[in-house]
């Protein structure tokens, strides 16, 4: 049953709660009223999940976010985020580790 764009009714058994869009998550605010709030920052939660999840280690989010990004000092490598090696650095959301010149960290 669909009540707005953002909001679908999902019963089960006897209970009905609704599922909200990526990076939103429905809050009560009462018996029989409520509405789609946004994830808090470092958590997220994707389109077809029912709760924000934390951010995994090494990661960050906004308010409102349906993923995490890796923090400076790691990169996306597939599946995680994984600690540049010593030697190397990264940006926020970066895919890869750049070596480092001589003389630096």
């Amino acid at each position: 049953k669909q009540w707005y764009q953002r909001r679908v009714a999902i019963t089960a058994g006897d209970l009905t709660v609704c599922m909200c869009g990526a990076g939103l998550v429905w809050e009560w605010a009462g018996p029989s009223n409520g509405s789609c709030k946004p994830c808090l920052s470092n958590t997220y939660k994707g389109s077809k999940m029912q709760s924000c999840q934390n951010c995994p280690s090494s990661s960050t989010s906004s308010a409102g976010s349906e993923s995490c990004d890796c923090t400076a000092g790691s990169y996306w490598n597939g599946s995680n985020c994984q600690a540049c090696v010593a030697g190397s650095a990264s940006t926020d959301e970066a895919i890869e580790c750049i070596t480092c010149d001589n003389g630096s960290a």
